[in-house]
């Protein structure tokens, strides 16, 4: 199996990294109108980069992360783990590399939980049915593919909405209408997810009456799996 270096940049807000950030840029313009917003809002959020990089040293391939706390009330604080922004240049795509980073930053997630004796609550938004299959290596996944969810998952969606100004008020506690306004995907990322939508028959964005063109979102929550396939991953810490 061939090995596959994972690099790891921690900083308080990783907005502070001028370079991650010109290289980034690069990698997601082609799958958004105008990736800057997004891409600044989402280092300033996130803590922690896991990164690729391709045989020149240059980022091939991230995946952003946040390791934060979450009050929710007749809990206390919870410890959460934001899944941000990830891509993969175009000559790596559809190699699985995203998947990867973010199968070793759940590998990580899992370390800690051992450590400090605490479960960790996995969340991301999307509008994208990638990034929901991708979060089939959480259990308790929510909203199932139906759009159902459990009674008790609706307070710590309320607790991410209020933490976090997760968009407008909705009926369905993880819908986040006009959440991502200043955020379009491409003509060339809104074909793909069409395709991808109508290979899987994956429904849930219209039965949730989810429209990304709208800057509507899907808030996911879920736990960490505890065991995962074969390690395939050597890592260093950045020195961004």
């Amino acid at each position: 199996v061939m090995t596959m270096t994972v690099e790891i940049i921690r900083r308080t807000s990783l907005s502070q990294c001028s370079e991650l950030q010109h290289a980034l840029l690069d990698i997601v313009r082609p799958y958004y109108l105008d990736p800057t917003a997004v891409l600044e809002r989402e280092l300033r959020h996130c803590n922690v980069a896991y990164v690729h990089r391709d045989t020149h040293g240059s980022i091939a391939a991230f995946a952003l992360f946040a390791y934060e706390e979450l009050f929710v009330p007749g809990e206390e604080y919870v410890p959460t783990l934001y899944a941000g922004l990830c891509a993969a240049s175009l000559t790596l795509q559809k190699k699985g590399m995203v998947f990867k980073l973010w199968s070793y930053a759940c590998e990580e997630a899992i370390r800690w939980e051992k450590e400090h004796g605490k479960t960790i609550l996995a969340w991301a938004t999307t509008a994208t049915p990638v990034t929901y299959y991708g979060a089939s290596m959480y259990h308790h996944l929510e909203p199932r593919l139906d759009g159902s969810f459990s009674p008790t998952s609706i307070r710590y969606a309320r607790a991410l909405k209020a933490k976090h100004a997760l968009g407008v008020d909705h009926d369905h506690p993880f819908v986040l209408k006009r959440y991502a306004i200043s955020t379009r995907y491409s003509p060339f990322e809104r074909s793909a997810i069409q395709q991808f939508c109508a290979s899987k028959q994956f429904r849930i964005f219209d039965l949730l009456g989810i429209d990304e063109s709208q800057g509507d979102r899907l808030l996911m929550i879920g736990r960490f799996k505890q065991q995962f396939g074969a390690r395939v991953f050597r890592h260093k810490q950045g020195d961004l």
